[in-house]
């Protein structure tokens, strides 16, 4: 069983995206990453509590790997960036169908990195301040990518 703090990789890499590091007042751009998390947050929470959401949207994704595929396909979408009510937290308003809210939270390691909390379909009204553009990270076409999780 993974550990609630365990990564998600992709390709290797734990990183899904990244924000601009302007939007936090740093040079250098800050990875989004996908944590196993608890029912209450991450991987775990989404495949979860938004079971339908996920299962609509993961067509063609490796067996098990269901909601990591949805937040790597969400992530190739540029959109824009929001604060939230939180300290530390953001939101991305991903626009293309279906219509979605990507929560982030900062975590303020030796490297930081924003870890996805939960994804879910979203009407186009949104509170908080529009603080920046997120711009997708395009993969190739027809290049599956790879998916991992520890044991």
């Amino acid at each position: 069983m993974p550990l609630t703090e365990d990564f998600w990789t992709l390709d290797g890499q734990k990183s899904f995206g990244h924000l601009p590091g302007l939007v936090l007042d740093r040079t250098d751009p800050v990875p989004i990453c996908l944590q196993w998390g608890t029912k209450q947050w991450g991987a775990r929470h989404i495949g979860h509590k938004h079971a339908p959401f996920i299962t609509q949207n993961s067509v063609g994704a490796p067996a098990r790997h269901e909601v990591p595929w949805v937040i790597w396909k969400k992530l190739q979408q540029s959109g824009s960036i929001w604060t939230a009510e939180q300290a530390g937290k953001l939101k991305v308003s991903l626009p293309l169908s279906p219509s979605s809210l990507l929560i982030l939270q900062l975590n303020e390691d030796d490297e930081p990195f924003f870890s996805v909390t939960t994804l879910y379909t979203h009407s186009r009204g949104l509170d908080g301040q529009n603080i920046g553009r997120y711009v997708g990270r395009k993969w190739l076409p027809k290049v599956i990518p790879v998916f991992h999780l520890p044991p």
